[in-house]
């Protein structure tokens, strides 16, 4: 069975020009984008309030789950 689709957790990409720090400091929140892993081509993107830490996503059992910066597990899938 192929595989189609890889998640990826993301840090804001656009940097404001007034306030540069903010991404890094996790202030602008952060994403989890699903691509194609046929060829990278970003099929959906889900918004969240803080990014995810390095090595912070687990996939298990049918959910994801995501540790971001503020401390927090969020997870995703069937309840």
């Amino acid at each position: 069975m192929a595989e189609t689709a890889r998640v990826l957790g993301v840090w804001p990409i656009a940097i404001p020009d007034d306030d540069p720090h903010a991404a890094y400091e996790g202030r602008l929140g952060g994403s989890l984008w699903i691509v194609s892993a046929e060829d990278g081509t970003k099929t959906a993107e889900v918004a969240l309030p803080d990014p995810v830490v390095w090595d912070g996503l687990a996939a298990a059992d049918g959910r994801l789950y995501a540790a971001t910066t503020a401390g927090q597990v969020v997870c995703f899938g069937a309840k």
